[in-house]
């Protein structure tokens, strides 16, 4: 089975340099349009389920993507979430990058207080909630639209990858009912953009 993978479009968060963590945000008009290239991309996909993260930005995109197929029910699940970054959501990036450096550690292990989490805890949330899915949908093509930190943290603990996602970008993973393999990792060329880790044939 295949997983396709989708960061949500930009959000005025982003542009602004927000911490967004667990609230909803709101997608920018260029992010609507990113969207809206994610969803003519994967338009001709024979795709049996639909996933999205229950925060606004995400469903938001995935919409573009269902509206090019016939489904009755999209699967909302806030396992699915961006990291809680507890006190610092909804503050300047500046913020945080500050109380980690005052901490004396490192990002990887930063919690912040207010019941933020940690990378390694998105990391198992976000893993385990991937394995079920996929193992729910054998020889099938799933996709999954979630958020940049949520699957830098998945691609990471699967595969060892380090890769910050564009926005709308697409990455693939296929599971064979053991093993993940990356087919591809943050593409952006149905927004104009080049960069991509491709692993196959598959664009």
């Amino acid at each position: 089975m295949r997983l396709i993978i989708v960061r949500h479009g930009e959000t005025k968060e982003n542009v602004a340099r927000i911490v967004q963590g667990q609230t909803h945000g709101s997608l920018t008009k260029r992010g609507r349009i990113q969207a809206k290239k994610t969803g003519e991309r994967l338009k001709d996909e024979k795709i049996s389920a639909l996933y999205s993260s229950d925060l606004g930005r995400a469903i938001e995109t995935l919409l573009e993507i269902a509206r090019h197929h016939n489904f009755r029910k999209i699967r909302l699940s806030d396992k699915l979430r961006e990291r809680h970054l507890g006190e610092f959501q909804g503050r300047p990036a500046h913020e945080l990058h500050s109380a980690v450096e005052k901490s004396g550690g490192e990002n990887k292990s930063f919690r912040p207080r207010g019941g933020g989490e940690t990378h390694s805890d998105v990391r198992r949330r976000v893993i385990s909630t991937v394995r079920r899915i996929a193992k729910r949908h054998p020889g099938e093509d799933v996709v999954i639209v979630t958020h940049g930190g949520a699957i830098l943290n998945l691609l990471k603990g699967l595969f060892g990858i380090e890769e910050k996602v564009g926005n709308a970008s697409v990455s693939v993973i296929e599971f064979d009912g053991k093993t993940f393999k990356p087919i591809l990792i943050n593409c952006t060329r149905h927004l104009g953009k080049r960069r991509a880790k491709d692993k196959s044939a598959w664009n």
